[in-house]
């Protein structure tokens, strides 16, 4: 009975922290430098528009995204107004995680030190806790562009029904994404 309640005010602890990181980079404002990346965790035009922006401004010379949504093509004339010498790179990313090790490959891969994530803001606490994880002992910098989803177009997150959801979603599936990391750890990679 006692391991239980030690085990239980564990899992209590761990909740409340998640919880308080979750509270702190909902609540951090967008810091934007020039970067060597631009970096889109795909998941909706307004996330892949906000990127393409910043590299039209000249924030990076380099972009990345894990699939361009159906609905949202890059034509060339869209590229042409970027920059001449501008990469693309478009990954096959199928989960966050993997987002960020594509990320931290491209960036090793180029001796990249600077990266731009842009996301929703909901999905921006798990993105780069991620990103910051993968690229661990890197000294590599990461600047959040949190982009508003359609749950918090008339609202913050927290006055929402649909924002609370998203955001407990969002918890839920960060401790996917780590399980996911511990498989890639221990050699599972998929």
């Amino acid at each position: 009975m006692r391991t239980l309640s030690f085990l239980a005010l564990f899992v209590c602890i761990i909740l409340c922290v998640e919880g308080l990181y979750f509270l702190a980079a909902l609540s951090l404002k967008p810091e934007i430098q020039k970067a060597d990346l631009i970096s889109v965790f795909a998941g909706g035009p307004g996330r892949v528009n906000a990127g393409l922006e910043l590299a039209k401004e000249g924030y990076a010379p380099c972009f990345t995204i894990s699939h361009f949504p159906d609905d949202l093509t890059m034509p060339q004339e869209n590229k042409k107004k970027i920059e001449p010498d501008f990469s693309i790179i478009v990954t096959n990313a199928r989960s966050t995680f993997q987002d960020a090790l594509y990320t931290k490959d491209i960036m090793r891969k180029r001796g990249f030190k600077s990266v731009i994530l842009v996301t929703s803001s909901i999905h921006m606490p798990r993105a780069f806790f991620l990103l910051r994880a993968v690229l661990a002992l890197g000294g590599e910098k990461i600047f959040m562009i949190p982009v508003q989803g359609n749950e918090l177009k008339r609202r913050p997150w927290y006055r929402s029904y649909q924002g609370i959801v998203s955001v407990l979603n969002e918890m839920g599936q960060f401790w996917g994404s780590l399980f996911e990391g511990g498989l890639y750890a221990l050699g599972c990679k998929g």
